[in-house]
């Protein structure tokens, strides 16, 4: 057992010359569909290959924690970038919600509050030419619920899924580096629920700025609900970089 041990904390140490943390805490808020929370995400990345300091390749282990009192959620993934500027990722979430007034829901015929169960396949690409930056995000998440014949609540898209739902959700940020600190940019997400034929979008104006360890990011637009009515919608995040290791973005 003790020689176990002491061969898993040298090899751990051995893996940690070629390995970088990354930690992150981040306050979000909007105003349509409403919502608050703290999200965090801490990981170990190891480099697989490196020629410069932009064309690397790594693998990411990681977990993510999502906190706003009434709707809480924990998972782990697993990141692989074989080049540093686009990457796969899997994961699992595990969640539960304890709230029955979800904006633009009916909580009495749907279900709002209840345990949650999802895994996730993402592919996160980031491109740069001079001041112009392009980063899109697709993620398609697929939910485990076990009472047959349920449609539930899903708070993020503002979409409505039934039983044992896919969710595709992809986000495109078009920006342009004004300053060293300040980025603007058009922001636009699309959400989509497999068997509910649902669609939401988000189309915003947004600014990006970066003081120290500290970034805030302000977005005005609108947000396209399940009925296909527009809504004015705002978006507020403060994000602490507590250490970025091998991410880009």
């Amino acid at each position: 057992m003790i020689r176990n041990l002491i061969l898993l904390f040298a090899s751990f140490y051995a893996l940690k010359s070629f390995g970088k943390l990354d930690y992150d805490l981040r306050l979000a808020s909007r105003s349509y569909p409403q919502g608050i929370a703290a999200q965090s995400d801490i990981g170990y990345g190891y480099k697989l290959w490196e020629k410069d300091k932009v064309m690397y390749g790594y693998l990411r282990p990681g977990l993510n924690f999502q906190a706003s009192g009434v709707v809480n959620y924990a998972g782990a993934q697993l990141d692989f970038y074989p080049v540093s500027f686009i990457g796969i990722s899997y994961g699992k979430t595990y969640g539960h919600r304890s709230f029955d007034e979800f904006q633009g829901f009916d909580c009495q015929s749907i279900s709002c509050e209840n345990s949650i169960e999802k895994s996730h396949l993402g592919v996160n690409l980031a491109l740069a030419y001079k001041n112009i930056k392009l980063i899109n995000l697709y993620k398609k998440q697929d939910f485990s619920n076990e009472t047959p014949g349920q449609f539930f609540a899903e708070e993020y898209s503002n979409l409505v899924g039934f039983e044992d739902d896919e969710l595709t959700t992809n986000v495109t940020l078009l920006g342009y580096q004004l300053t060293e600190k300040l980025l603007i940019g058009f922001f636009h997400m699309y959400n989509k629920m497999e068997r509910t034929n649902q669609i939401s979008r988000a189309k915003l104006l947004m600014g990006n700025f970066t003081s120290g360890d500290f970034v805030y990011q302000a977005g005005l637009g609108t947000f396209e609900n399940r009925n296909k009515v527009d809504h004015l919608s705002a978006i507020f995040i403060l994000s602490w970089k507590g250490a970025k290791g091998l991410r880009l973005f």
